[in-house]
């Protein structure tokens, strides 16, 4: 393992380090990319679904009152019925939190986009192929920077998470008094 380490200390070590280092980054953003437009489509439909029931239900009770030319008999307990599925569809949203989730992941994917590009623009800086051991030290500075500020991206979105889920989890979960 000493041996690996010492073998990361040069030029080409230091080249390696920062192109794994890339390929996480890369990895993580299309994690968020993906995960955030799922989230997003889920949310959205969720909502748009409580929106389409719940004028419906309002409508319902207008269209038992009007006269139906084929006898049709319209209950206004279909109303109640709208409203049910209008609450297990907040209940699903806010449990599972998906709204939430998509912001999240759309700002840790903006972060991380953000920590790479930097790591892009301030490599031009840093010249490690000179060999010079001040050059190797300040990439690797820098390396373990960006490799620190990546760690705490997603473990921010992360403690996020766990937040919004035990919020969701209590505001679902009934209360016995």
């Amino acid at each position: 393992m000493c041996e690996k380490a010492n073998d990361l200390c040069n030029p080409a070590g230091v080249e390696e380090i920062k192109n794994n280092l890339l390929n996480e980054l890369d990895c993580a953003i299309a994690w968020y990319g993906k995960k955030a437009g799922q989230r997003g489509r889920f949310a959205r439909w969720t909502r748009r679904g409580m929106i389409i029931l719940g004028g419906v239900s309002a409508l319902i009770p207008v269209l038992t009152q009007i006269p139906s030319p084929i006898d049709v008999v319209i209950s206004p307990l279909y109303a109640s019925v709208t409203m049910i599925f209008i609450a297990t569809l907040f209940a699903f949203e806010k449990y599972g939190g998906n709204a939430e989730a998509w912001m999240r992941f759309v700002l840790a994917k903006q972060d991380l986009e953000k920590l790479k590009n930097e790591l892009l623009i301030s490599w031009c800086k840093f010249s490690p192929a000179n060999n010079s051991s001040n050059d190797v030290k300040s990439a690797l500075d820098e390396l373990l920077r960006i490799a620190n500020e990546k760690h705490r991206i997603v473990q921010s979105e992360t403690k996020d998470w766990i937040k919004e889920f035990k919020s969701g989890m209590a505001s679902t979960t009934p209360r016995t008094n």
